[in-house]
């Protein structure tokens, strides 16, 4: 007798990969004759599930590190700061300690650098 129906499709599962079966069928049910992807899912979503948690875990760390910066902006603004750069400099403080300027006196467009000991010195 034949037929122009497509026939069922039936994928045997048990306790254990009817989970995983339920996660394919949400994308849809394969063709007949068609592999079932579920026993590649059962390889595979285990480490992407691990991926995403650690990024939630790692997304949730930087939230709370984040908020507690907020929360305590104005007492750590009000610490002491030993910072190397003060927060007065200016940009002419900076200016003046650079060690390398790009145009120099007498050629525009060479470079020249300064030490302590030497006035300048040409590349």
């Amino acid at each position: 007798m034949l037929t122009k129906q497509t026939p069922p499709t039936f994928n045997k599962t048990n306790k254990f990969t009817s989970g995983f079966q339920n996660i394919v069928d949400a994308y849809g049910i394969g063709n007949y004759r068609e592999i079932n992807p579920a026993p590649y899912t059962i390889i595979t979503f285990p480490f992407l599930f691990a991926v995403m948690f650690g990024d939630m875990g790692h997304g949730l760390l930087m939230t709370c590190i984040a908020l507690y910066l907020v929360i305590r902006e104005s007492r750590l603004l009000s610490q002491k700061s030993d910072n190397e750069v003060p927060d007065d400099a200016n940009v002419t403080d900076l200016e003046k300690s650079s060690s390398c300027h790009w145009r120099s006196p007498e050629r525009s467009s060479s470079c020249y650098c300064r030490s302590p000991e030497k006035s300048s010195s040409y590349y």
